[in-house]
């Protein structure tokens, strides 16, 4: 396989534009579901939580890392049948071991833009969504002071369902997977920035007490699977992140 220098400008617009392509599709959609929207219908729920994970590194490349990761989940129902969300995870690195082992500091981060289309009963809620998604992330090694970064961008489909259990519990399943993603390798000043293919899905399970009228408190348990392929510079690799949640949601008009 011929080595590669970098992207060209040429390639990097066409990356820039894809992106930007995405959200804006998201964007529309969102602005033509709020221009229907019945202001009494709305109601906001905001939702913090810690996600303590370990990742696991399989394909080409053994190893992986420790993170503590915080987030955020913004979802506001539009109508009784349309909501918007945005979701984001951001975290540092720690205890690599493997082909990782040798890293000093890292980060991950994650953040999707979804649109749902739910349907709902006295005692469940249901909703198909399909959004905008990107996850990144990287390790600084002793080879340079940035950091090596894998990236994946793309759209992102996906269902979501939640039981009321009692008046004071409830359920919440989630799942969602990426569709077309673009990919990313890049090491700046130590190897060229090189596209490659991307997968992602992601799981989560919790449970849910509420403690007063308008807030609950949060367990849960979370996976999320990302995949590279190879690229002239950089081999293929799978990473699963797996860990428990704790979090704090406030439901507010």
């Amino acid at each position: 396989m011929q080595t590669r220098t970098g992207w060209t400008p040429q390639e990097h617009t066409q990356s820039r534009r894809a992106r930007h392509r995405g959200v804006i599709v998201v964007a529309i959609l969102a602005t033509a579901v709020l221009v229907t929207a019945s202001p009494a219908a709305a109601e906001t729920m905001i939702q913090l939580r810690y996600w303590p994970n370990t990742t696991t590194i399989g394909g080409d490349m053994t190893g992986g890392w420790q993170t503590a990761a915080v987030g955020v989940t913004l979802r506001r129902s539009l109508t009784p049948d349309w909501a918007l969300s945005f979701e984001g995870d951001w975290g540092s690195q720690s205890n690599w071991s493997g082909n990782w082992l040798g890293g000093t500091s890292g980060s991950d981060a994650y953040w999707s833009l979804n649109l749902h289309r739910t349907w709902g009963t006295h005692s469940s809620t249901f909703s198909l969504f399909a959004g905008y998604m990107q996850m990144r992330s990287g390790t600084v090694f002793p080879a340079s002071p940035l950091q090596q970064t894998f990236r994946a961008t793309g759209f992102r489909l996906g269902a979501d369902y939640q039981w009321r259990l009692s008046h004071n519990w409830s359920l919440m399943l989630m799942g969602a997977v990426g569709v077309g993603l673009n990919g990313e390798n890049s090491w700046p000043g130590v190897l060229p920035t090189e596209t490659t293919s991307a997968q992602y899905y992601e799981y989560s399970v919790s449970v849910s007490y509420a403690f007063a009228a308008d807030w609950s408190l949060d367990l849960g348990y979370r996976g999320m699977y990302s995949a590279g392929g190879a690229s002239p510079n950089y081999m293929s690799f799978t990473a699963t992140s797996t860990g428990f949640v704790f979090g704090v949601t406030r439901m507010m008009p």
